[in-house]
C-alpha cells in the first residue's frame, strides 16, 4: 500500500513541477499577436505568414508585392501545416501567426521536461526545462514568426521517442 502512496505522489509531483515549467516558459516566450504582427525579421516572417493567410483566403500559396502575386521563396510545408489553422480559426491578423510558434515554443518545454525526467526524475525534467528556456535563441525565436521554434520541438519529440 506504501508504494501505491508514493506511485501517486511521484506522478503528482512531476504534474506540479511540470505546470511550473510550463508558467516559467509562458512567461519568457509569451507575445501577443497584435506585437507579433510586426513580423519583424524581413522577409522570411513576412513570407510564411502572408503565404499562410493567402492559402486560407485563396488556396494558393503566394506573396503580393505591389500587387503582383509572386511564388514564395520557402516551400508551403510550414505555411500550410503550422500557420494557416491558426489564420482559419483566429482571423487574418497577421499576428495570429505568432499562436503555433507559442504552442509549439511550449511543446518544446515540455518535452524537454518529459527527456530529463525520463533521464534524471523530476527534477532532471525541471532542469531540461530551464535549460531550453535559458537559451536566448529559443526565447527570442519563440517570440517570432519563423521555423527554428517548431522545428527545435519536433527535434525533442523525435528524440523522446528515441528514448523509448
Amino acid at each position: 500500500m506504501g508504494n501505491e502512496n508514493s506511485v501517486q505522489e511521484s506522478y503528482g509531483g512531476a504534474f506540479l513541477v511540470l505546470l511550473l515549467s510550463i508558467s516559467l516558459a509562458l512567461v519568457f516566450v509569451l507575445v501577443s499577436p497584435y506585437r507579433a504582427s510586426n513580423l519583424p525579421i524581413c522577409t522570411d516572417s513576412v513570407e510564411y505568414a502572408t503565404g499562410a493567410a493567402n492559402i486560407v483566403e485563396t488556396g494558393r500559396f503566394f506573396i503580393r508585392i505591389r500587387g503582383e502575386e509572386l511564388p514564395s521563396r520557402y516551400p508551403p510545408w510550414f505555411s500550410l501545416i503550422a500557420l494557416a489553422p491558426s489564420y482559419l480559426v483566429f482571423g487574418d491578423e497577421p499576428g495570429n501567426a505568432i499562436i503555433p510558434i507559442t504552442l509549439f515554443s511550449v511543446m518544446g518545454i515540455i518535452v524537454a521536461f518529459l527527456i530529463g525526467r525520463r533521464i534524471s526524475g523530476i527534477w532532471g525534467g525541471f532542469a531540461s526545462a530551464a535549460v531550453l528556456l535559458l537559451l536566448p535563441a529559443y526565447r527570442a525565436y519563440s517570440q517570432h514568426v519563423m521555423t527554428e521554434v517548431p522545428c527545435s520541438a519536433l527535434a525533442l519529440l523525435l528524440s523522446l521517442l528515441y528514448l523509448d
